[in-house]
């Protein structure tokens, strides 16, 4: 099973920016919810188990739901987050809890964003195919 590597490296208030590599090879910018999102706030740092997130009746499909600590695909009792994804979107506002990609940075609506999240998503499934994986979160 393959591993990623989330390294986060700019906090702005209402988002992160980070890098996601896969097995050294860099991957995407990510873009999580800032420390300031009580709503949707990002995931703890720590290591995730990805689980193919496919089922028709979701918005997002063929993604990847993070697994671990507090969070899990599915509603659970006792677990506090569930369908935290890896998906595209490129500003703040589309994160709501979850990981954004995209292959390059720029602005769009005067706010950061992470663009071409499409093609970034793409680039992930050629290195993940259709399996699961693991994924570490490392905090800059």
């Amino acid at each position: 099973m393959k591993r990623l590597l989330l390294e986060r490296r700019w906090y702005e208030g209402e988002r992160i920016i980070g890098e996601l590599s896969c097995e050294g090879h860099w991957v995407a910018f990510t873009m999580e919810p800032g420390l300031d999102d009580d709503d949707h706030p990002c995931v703890d740092p720590g290591f995730y188990f990805l689980e193919r997130h496919d089922d028709s009746g979701y918005k997002y499909q063929n993604t990847w739901a993070l697994c671990g600590t507090n969070v899990s695909h599915q509603p659970e009792p006792g677990v506090e987050r569930s369908a935290c994804l890896i998906h595209p979107g490129n500003l703040d506002q589309h994160t709501v809890g979850c990981i954004l990609l995209g292959l390059t940075l720029g602005r769009l609506e005067d706010e950061t964003a992470v663009m071409q999240s499409g093609d970034a998503l793409n680039r992930l499934r050629g290195f993940l195919g259709r399996e699961n994986a693991f994924l570490t979160i490392k905090d800059g």
